[in-house]
């Protein structure tokens, strides 16, 4: 399971439930997607939530965008994203290309 906050909200909600549940800790990793080209004060956020995840005690990395336009940046951390996401499933023994539930909601949407 994954799902994204963008800096800074998510120091305004997710940051607040990192310690609970305590089992919650053992079984996550934080990953902060973080470029170079953002504006100076989201950057000094990305270390201050490293910060207060280490207070936590959640696993956490900073990935850095490579290349040197945004669009590049945007797209190095998209493909490492989808190759991690694909690459983890295949570990797991789960194959990455069904999406039955997407399946489902598209086709009962249609039916409304």
């Amino acid at each position: 399971w994954a799902f994204h906050e963008t800096l800074p909200e998510l120091n305004h909600n997710a940051v607040v439930g990192y310690q609970f549940p305590s089992q919650f800790k053992q079984a996550v990793l934080v990953v902060l997607l973080h470029s170079s080209l953002l504006h100076p004060r989201i950057s000094d956020r990305y270390q201050l939530t490293s910060e207060v995840l280490e207070k936590a005690g959640v696993s956490h990395r900073l990935v850095e965008a490579e290349g040197k336009s945004a669009l590049a940046h945007m797209l190095s951390l998209i493909l490492l994203g989808d190759y991690v996401s694909s690459y983890l499933a295949l570990l797991n023994g789960v194959d990455p290309t069904p999406v039955d539930s997407i399946d489902y909601l598209k086709k009962r949407l249609a039916e409304i």
